[in-house]
């Protein structure tokens, strides 16, 4: 592939995205959906973390960032770390309480993996072995 359609994929990842992540965001906040039926111990594990107070709105305010930064390719690397252990607890909630209810996780990941590919050269230092002073 291209230079010019890699970049245009990475535009378009990243905007559905960033769409993705500010729509539920937003309904974090304000509530317009409620979430799918689930299996009892997803239930109580989100009763659970819902009761704490902060895990939800903290999330949230994750999710409004990245999306505003996703949409607007401003700090994508940052916006990219910041998601990464969202996505993963998404995706392990899923797949260990809700498996039914995986689609939209597995879609989340696969886009934010090739967003985070696009931008690998940014991450090159976070995995150095050997620290240079």
């Amino acid at each position: 592939m291209s230079k010019i359609n890699n970049g245009v994929l990475y535009r378009i990842s990243a905007g559905v995205s960033g769409l993705i992540l500010l729509y539920f965001g937003l309904n974090g906040i304000f509530g317009w959906v409620t979430p799918p039926p689930s299996t009892p111990e997803a239930g109580n594990l989100a009763m659970a973390l819902a009761a704490s107070g902060y895990v939800f709105p903290v999330v949230n305010a994750v999710f409004l960032i990245a999306g505003v930064s996703l949409i607007f390719n401003f700090w994508v690397p940052f916006a990219m770390i910041l998601l990464a252990p969202i996505t993963l607890n998404i995706i392990l909630f899923h797949l260990v309480l809700a498996p039914m209810n995986m689609f939209f996780s597995v879609v989340l990941l696969v886009i934010n993996l090739w967003v985070a590919f696009y931008y690998r050269k940014s991450f090159s230092g976070l995995f150095v072995t050997n620290r240079k002073d």
